[in-house]
Formats: C-alpha cells, sequence, structure tokens
C-alpha cells in the first residue's frame, strides 16, 4: 500500500509540474498577449491624439486667416469711413444777434458748419419787420475767398473752428 502511495504521489506530483508549466505558459501567452494589446492601444491612442491636434492646428490657421481677413476688411472699410467722414460736417459754429434797435428778440443768426479741413458754409438770417434775408457764403480753409464776412459771420466761423 505504501508503494502505491508513493507511485500515486509521485504521479500526481508529476502532473502537478506538468499543470504548473502549463499554466506558466498560458499565464506567459496572456500576459504577452495584454502586453501586445496595451502597445496596440497606446499607439492607437497617439495615432488620435496626433491626428486630433492636426485637426485642431488646421482649425486654428484657418480661424487665425479668416480673423485677419475679417480685420483687413474692417480697417479698409474703417479708411473709407474715415476718408468720407473728413468731408462731413464735423464744426458747428452758431451766434444769434439783433442787428436793428426796432426789433427785439436776437431774431437774427449766423451759423457756420464745417468739416475736418474748415470747408464748409456759413449761413446768414437776417430778420427785419418787413422781410427777411438768407445769405450763404463758402468757406475754404477757415476763410472766405469770395464775400466779406459780417462781424457775426466770423464769431460763426471761429466758433466753429474752435470747436
Amino acid at each position: 500500500l505504501l508503494e502505491k502511495i508513493n507511485n500515486n504521489k509521485s504521479e500526481l506530483e508529476s502532473n502537478l509540474n506538468i499543470s504548473k508549466e502549463e499554466l506558466q505558459t498560458t499565464i506567459n501567452n496572456n500576459k504577452q498577449e495584454l502586453q501586445n494589446n496595451i502597445n496596440n492601444t497606446n499607439e492607437q491612442l497617439q495615432n488620435n491624439i496626433n491626428n486630433i491636434n492636426e485637426q485642431l492646428q488646421y482649425n486654428i490657421n484657418n480661424n487665425k486667416q479668416e480673423l485677419q481677413n475679417n480685420i483687413n476688411n474692417t480697417n479698409i472699410r474703417l479708411d473709407e469711413t474715415k476718408h468720407q467722414l473728413k468731408s462731413a460736417i464735423q464744426k458747428v459754429g452758431f451766434i444769434r444777434y439783433n442787428p436793428f434797435p426796432d426789433v427785439g428778440g436776437e431774431l437774427c443768426y449766423a451759423i457756420a458748419l464745417l468739416d475736418e479741413n474748415n470747408n464748409g458754409v456759413i449761413i446768414n438770417s437776417i430778420y427785419a419787420r418787413e422781410t427777411c434775408y438768407s445769405y450763404a457764403k463758402d468757406i475754404t480753409n477757415g476763410e472766405s475767398l469770395n464775400h466779406k464776412l459780417s462781424d457775426e459771420e466770423i464769431q460763426a466761423l471761429k466758433m466753429a473752428i474752435n470747436s
């Protein structure tokens, strides 16, 4: 019986060693397969990250170019607007006065309307009991080249130029 037990023991040890070896081989194979899967996943992740970075860089460059084009177009429009505004009325001088002692209320006025370069017009309205007169005089570079200005028109012109 002892001999039989020893034989069984020996056979069991042998089977156990074979099972250990098979188990170790299976573990090693699974370990290698897992490592390969991890490496493949890391490589795929890195490729995905690289693709996303390339796409982001492409989008950034396109957006940057689009923004630069918008800025350039806006600057062109601003320059055009500035050029147009130079000839718009920017300066105004207005004075009311009473040239006649028998008419009260300062119903007469002179108004100077000038652009950035002091070009424009002076409008003078003179009211009298029986009539009303209006005069328009062109102004170039802050002066009337074709007409003599009254004291009130000169005051309105100075007020506009200094405004």
